[in-house]
């Protein structure tokens, strides 16, 4: 087989490592992105005085690093930039779930909106519950010590009084949607941020630090 050929078929197989990881994003999409690979690798590999062969190719490869970790890094781009403006708390934290994999910057974005989603959800459960069980929900004080016992569900004791009445209805759904909001803006606040450190990191290092930023350089 001759050189060319054999460039070629190493740059066609590395593409298609890269096609098959990203199989469940538009195939538009796909398609730009590994016309754009492809020009990189090319572009690379004839920057030798050799031309393309081979090991141009391989040294191309290199720096771009394994098929796999650079199509990962664009399916987390990707997630980072539809979550940067959707209103979806579960597209909001898969996309902070895939992240807290390898940075402990949102591994503290995702416990803290987690936290934030599930004090919305109980709520929205007070509210929900209130008619089903009238006298076990909603916000309690004991009237001996004057301190707030909690707000929820629970099985009173006789001092303890629920102060809040009917009004756990419409107070539980806004502070459900209140909460919503806030955790959501908190988190895609953060994955701006975290979008735009990477864009940074790529910028200060250039292209084949690693294999976030040589990917990066492509778009």
């Amino acid at each position: 087989m001759k050189p060319e050929n054999v460039a070629e078929e190493t740059i066609h197989a590395y593409l298609l490592r890269v096609q098959e990881k990203l199989r469940d994003l538009p195939r538009a999409q796909v398609a730009e992105i590994l016309t754009e690979l492809r020009s990189h690798i090319l572009d690379r590999a004839s920057l030798a005085n050799a031309g393309i062969t081979a090991a141009t190719v391989h040294q191309a490869l290199d720096r771009l690093g394994p098929a796999e970790d650079l199509a990962e890094m664009y399916l987390t781009e990707n997630l980072l930039e539809t979550a940067g403006t959707t209103r979806s708390p579960w597209l909001v934290m898969r996309t902070l779930f895939r992240l807290a994999l390898n940075s402990a910057w949102a591994l503290g974005i995702f416990f803290v909106s987690l936290i934030g989603y599930l004090v919305a959800i109980g709520f929205l459960v007070c509210a929900v519950a209130k008619p089903l069980y009238p006298t076990h929900v909603g916000l309690w004080w004991n009237t001996q010590s004057h301190t707030p016992v909690g707000l929820g569900f629970i099985w009173p004791e006789p001092l303890e009084r629920e102060v809040l009445g009917w009004w756990i209805i419409p107070v539980g759904l806004s502070l459900c949607g209140l909460m919503f909001f806030l955790t959501t803006r908190f988190a895609r606040w953060n994955m701006r941020r975290m979008r735009r450190s990477r864009g940074a990191y790529s910028a200060k290092h250039g292209a084949g630090a690693t294999w976030w930023s040589s990917a990066r350089s492509l778009r």
